[in-house]
């Protein structure tokens, strides 16, 4: 009986001793995915107010380009069959890898002021993981020391994860996603921040115009918790849909745009009109006050 008592508390010590081990393996995975994700923001924070200008990009194109450019040179890629034409995006194209897997992509270009600032390479569905991992063999393979490399993954839905790679030089973002679809993006840091503060001063400002032709009248509400609320119908549909995939990466980008915002306990509102669907409302108090937004009838009380 000795025996088998002694025989059991060992069990139990190397069981302890296992869980331990595994528990600090994962503190440690959790500190490095943090300091991953910490790295990657203050690289892009640096390349947003750089005066670099690295511009070349993969098919021919590169930062700066106009439209009109640009067209040409899918002109060129068409006849020499490197892309092929598509409804849904501006071509399609297959990337061969180093390890001379085939991915194909839709490609779109993001122009400001008719200058190219973005190319997006979205992986098409199916093996969209298997896809986004062999993506990132391949760009760890092809791209110099000098560029900056910093990934990391967040809670997406369920027991899925939703993972990000940022490689930086200078000017230049090379962003891998995989979320509720997964892209490439080429980015030219200080003109997508010149077309976020646009953006995010145009959602704004529109929405402080609103405001200030309203109607004094309206029933007076409290949110009832923390809830989340979009600038429009639309918004409110998009923000339901991240919230339903928990995906807090596009939900917060959706509030540094103004797009959506997340409004307090307590915090006191002018009903203006509702349904069973959405409610419209005027914040009164708060960092929003004065700002309409769309909300779930349910939130306010």
């Amino acid at each position: 009986m000795k025996k088998l008592m002694n025989l059991l508390a060992a069990g139990a010590m190397v069981a302890l001793v296992a869980a331990l081990i595994v528990a600090c393996a994962g503190s440690a995975a959790r500190r490095e995915n943090e300091a991953n994700k910490a790295l990657a923001q203050a690289e892009e924070a640096k390349a947003e107010s750089s005066t670099a200008n690295i511009s070349e990009l993969p098919l021919g194109f590169y930062f700066g380009m106009t439209s009109e450019q640009a067209d040409e040179n899918i002109a060129a890629l068409l006849q020499r069959q490197e892309i092929s034409s598509t409804q849904v995006a501006s071509f399609k194209y297959n990337h061969i890898t180093a390890s001379r897997d085939t991915i194909p992509f839709y490609v779109d270009l993001g122009f400001h002021e008719d200058e190219l600032y973005r190319l997006i390479f979205s992986i098409q569905y199916g093996n969209q993981e298997d896809h986004t991992n062999l993506l990132r063999q391949d760009l760890i393979a092809r791209l110099d020391s000098a560029y900056t490399h910093a990934g990391w993954h967040e809670a997406y839905f369920e027991d899925a994860l939703c993972s990000f790679d940022y490689w930086i030089k200078e000017n230049q973002i090379i962003f891998l996603r995989n979320a509720a679809g997964a892209d490439l993006n080429y980015i030219n840091a200080p003109v997508d921040k010149i077309v976020h503060d646009e953006l995010m001063n145009k959602g704004l400002a529109e929405a402080r115009a609103r405001a200030e032709k309203r109607a004094e009248s309206g029933a007076t509400h409290t949110v009832a918790e923390d809830c989340l609320a979009g600038s429009s119908q639309e918004a409110l549909k998009e923000l339901s849909r991240h919230s339903s995939r928990s995906d807090e990466a596009a939900i917060r980008e959706m509030v540094a745009s103004g797009r959506a915002a997340i409004l307090k306990r307590g915090t006191s509102v002018r009903l203006e009109s509702s349904n069973v669907v959405t409610s419209t409302v005027e914040v009164l108090d708060g960092p929003y006050s004065g700002m309409t937004f769309v909300l779930s009838p349910s939130d306010i009380e």
